[in-house]
């Protein structure tokens, strides 16, 4: 195939299209005039930018190389002409035919949303804090704007994210616990060009950020679950959608519904939501005295906080229709721990078995309206020392709780009644 000015030329509107319409950079290649003498200094800017593509999507490149004055460029393997017209093979003539160019070019358009890490930077974005108690929802709204829509796209195209995270600390309670549990296995949400994607659990979106609209998409999603499923109703969400094509609205959503209707304790501790950039940025240069792909992360502010939303009441556990009873060993019988109350309800209750992390346990409830009693058993109490049984059983007069411990001390056992 003959190396004319026209196939030239589209080798360079390939990498164009690419690093320059693509990835928002300035190029080093131009086109080549008609009827034109096509220069190594014209193959060479071509070799630049191809490189400059290539190292972003990932981190290297050796199958093509640069040409010399003094080089006979073929479509294949290409060779030395010196002043004295003799022919002499080079050790790069096989990486330097316009084949291998366009070999690699259609590499680099097929990785055109790759991006190598050591091209990319985190960058720290915008963050929301909340210590008082809560229930219900809490969100966290930001606003990310671009330069303008072109920014936009140049962001993702070249692989940058948006960057969600979220956590809460120092909780109280089973709820909190299931809380903090669900926030710390979403791991970091990552708002790429065309999909979300999560390090950790929970259901993604095929809705990225090129593919977001003026209608509010959710991108992301992680429901709870705690014993027994009581806790079913938390969940963290995720939606965004566009403003004027160069903002992007993120609204985080921490929504802790009652999942059985009665049970609804507040969430305590200090949680805390994250908003990130992973933004293109190569080293200053490739040893080849150019710039590597850089883009710059947008701008952020919040819009709405997490500390925004009212402080509902804390429960009283100490009210007299919500008794604790504690086994202790004063009613230690025939290998189990049994305790007897008496409540007069209409609706089911809350148990809180606590004890010794990781213990296995057996536990039986009867009640002169359950005869035939409600058991658990081969429970295990979890890693932060207890575990939530909710009961759909009425009850009333007289009721008992026989537990028993495989694998504990039975001493460091007790059974909390919480009644909704």
């Amino acid at each position: 195939m003959d190396i004319t000015v026209d196939r030239i030329n589209s080798m360079q509107s390939r990498i164009a299209a690419v690093l320059g319409t693509g990835y928002g950079q300035s190029l080093v290649s131009s086109q080549v005039g008609a009827n034109a003498t096509i220069t190594a200094e014209q193959i060479n800017n071509i070799y630049t930018d191809i490189v400059r593509a290539r190292y972003h999507q990932i981190g290297d490149i050796d199958l093509i190389a640069s040409v010399t004055t003094q080089n006979v460029i073929a479509d294949d393997t290409s060779f030395l002409v010196g002043a004295d017209g003799l022919v002499t093979e080079i050790s790069e003539g096989t990486k330097q035919g316009i084949l291998d160019y366009e070999a690699v070019l259609t590499r680099v358009e097929a990785d055109l949303y790759k991006i190598f890490p050591g091209q990319a930077t985190l960058v720290e974005g915008i963050s929301s804090t909340r210590q008082n108690r809560w229930n219900e929802y809490l969100f966290h709204e930001v606003e990310i704007t671009f330069t303008d829509a072109t920014h936009l796209k140049n962001y993702f195209t070249a692989g940058g994210e948006i960057r969600f995270s979220s956590t809460l600390t120092t909780p109280v309670g089973a709820k909190s616990y299931d809380w903090q549990e669900m926030l710390k296995n979403i791991g970091t949400v990552q708002l790429m060009a065309n999909e979300t994607k999560s390090s950790g659990y929970g259901t993604y979106s095929s809705v990225g950020g090129l593919k977001l609209t003026p209608g509010e998409s959710q991108i992301f999603q992680k429901i709870g679950s705690g014993a027994s499923g009581v806790y079913s109703g938390n969940r963290y969400s995720i939606t965004a959608r566009t403003v004027d094509g160069n903002k992007i609205i993120a609204r985080i959503g921490y929504f802790d519904t009652s999942a059985d209707g009665r049970i609804d304790d507040r969430v305590v501790g200090t949680i805390e939501s994250n908003v990130d950039f992973y933004r293109p940025e190569g080293p200053t240069d490739l040893d080849i005295g150019v710039t590597w792909v850089d883009v710059a992360a947008p701008a952020i502010a919040t819009t709405i906080r997490l500390n925004s939303f009212g402080t509902p009441p804390a429960i009283d556990y100490t009210d007299p229709e919500d008794p604790t009873y504690d086994i202790d060993e004063s009613t230690y019988v025939n290998g189990a721990y049994s305790t007897k109350g008496s409540v007069d309800l209409n609706e089911g209750y809350e148990l809180v078995v606590s004890g010794r992390p990781f213990a296995t346990y057996n536990l039986r409830i009867t009640s002169p309206q359950n005869p035939t009693y409600e058991k658990f058993e081969d429970h295990i109490i979890q890693s932060y020392g207890s575990q939530n049984l909710f009961l759909s059983a009425q009850l009333s007069g007289d009721y008992y709780h026989t537990i028993t411990f495989s694998n504990d001390s039975p001493s460091a056992a007790y059974v909390t009644v919480r009644v909704r």
